[in-house]
């Protein structure tokens, strides 16, 4: 029982480890490329583009944004899950359909559609604590959920940012193809 079950190769062990900086780069890459080859990456960036906006309009309190921001982000974040699993997946199984691996996948992507159908449910309380809506655009009404949801909103907007550079460097290096990978 004392062997070791995962053994690790020198190379890795002895890699340099990357700075703060760098990890923020690859982790947006990573959401970039989700956002760039996932069609349901790309339906929750727009809902939460818009989720956002609709925030610093209506400006509901303060409480209720950050609970919205939670769910979205939530959503997103077992998306990023699920694109990791599915790639890992039909790494492993080498383009050959396996029943169990068809069962992963079906999982992860049921944990996405429950965090949906939660933040939907989050979404609709958030708008009915923000009844009757009115429209505060410029004043001071809540300024700080109208500040955290421009916050969520420039994150989207940098993983949506990140996906195009990365379709774009595809397109130029392999014009014919027209799709990344």
């Amino acid at each position: 029982m004392g062997r070791n079950l995962i053994r690790i190769s020198a190379e890795f062990q002895n890699r340099p480890r990357q700075s703060l900086p760098q990890s923020f780069v690859r982790a947006f890459t990573g959401l970039g490329y989700m956002v760039a080859t996932e069609r349901n990456a790309q339906i929750h960036c727009a809902v939460a583009i818009l989720w956002f906006l609709l925030n610093m309009v209506v400006r509901p309190t303060t409480g209720v944004v950050v609970e919205g921001g939670i769910a979205v982000f939530m959503v997103m974040g077992l998306e990023a899950v699920n694109t990791s699993l599915e790639r890992v997946t039909d790494m492993a199984v080498s383009g050959e359909w396996r029943t169990l691996a068809g069962h992963a996948k079906d999982t992860a992507a049921g944990g996405v559609l429950l965090a949906t159908v939660a933040a939907v449910l989050v979404g609709i309380h958030v708008m009915a604590a923000a009844w009757p809506w009115h429209w505060w655009l410029f004043t001071e009404n809540h300024w700080l959920g109208a500040v955290i949801s421009g916050v969520g909103l420039l994150f989207v907007l940098t993983m949506c940012l990140s996906a195009w550079c990365q379709r774009r460097a595809n397109w130029r290096s392999s014009p014919s193809e027209g799709h990344l990978i």
